[in-house]
């Protein structure tokens, strides 16, 4: 599934994490043992679904087997969340639950480093990349000149995997900022897409 097209997704910041049952065998890799956990995540923005709780329960499937991929998951048990942490979720309404869909892999819930963004609304005609693009990338509140950067350059490729054209425009955009740090940041980003899409330096895509 592509991530966009998941039936559910939100952003939300953790709450508790919980283990639900013990260890058990994968369907798919009998000899891999595989953990059922819980996040309580409070929902701060729905860019997609009926979701109308302000906290609400999600369930992911995750490998306890050592791997060299980030999963998901809290830090010091083989994941990156912490406590506080903000994210965007792509859910599945499974037996009266949400849950992932996908499971095990860190990368499938990009970490929100801008901030929360409580009055957030999409532009007309916007996609729901594009939501989740502004997300990534657009400065939220408590979000502090260094840490817009640091969100810059942390998230831009998880942004242009949603959509590179949008991506593109919203760090031009981010690069005639009064910040400089941001703007740096952008630029920098800029020139990285470059090496691998040169019609980005010949003014692709125009505004």
């Amino acid at each position: 599934m592509n991530l966009a097209s998941a039936p559910v997704i939100i952003v939300g910041q953790i709450l508790k994490h919980a283990y639900v049952g013990h260890p058990h065998p994968s369907r798919w890799y009998p000899d891999e043992p595989i953990q059922l956990c819980r996040i309580t995540v409070r929902v701060e923005n729905v860019l997609r679904g009926d979701v109308n709780a302000a906290v609400v329960a999600i369930y992911y499937l995750t490998s306890i087997r050592r791997g060299s991929l980030a999963r998901m998951g809290m830090t010091g048990r083989g994941g990156q969340w912490q406590i506080g942490n903000r994210s965007v979720f792509f859910l599945v309404r499974d037996s009266g639950v949400l849950r992932t869909v996908y499971d095990t892999w860190a990368a499938s819930t990009p970490a929100v480093l801008t901030g929360a963004h409580p009055d957030y609304k999409p532009q007309p005609g916007e996609s729901i990349s594009d939501s989740i693009i502004d997300i990534l990338l657009d400065r939220g509140e408590g979000c502090d000149d260094a840490q817009w950067a640091h969100a810059i350059l942390a998230s831009t490729v998880k942004a242009s995997n949603f959509d590179l054209a949008y991506t593109v425009r919203k760090l031009r955009q981010i690069t005639a900022t009064y910040v400089p740090e941001a703007s740096t940041a952008a630029k920098g980003e800029l020139d990285d897409l470059s090496y691998s899409w040169p019609k980005i330096h010949q003014g692709w895509p125009e505004q």
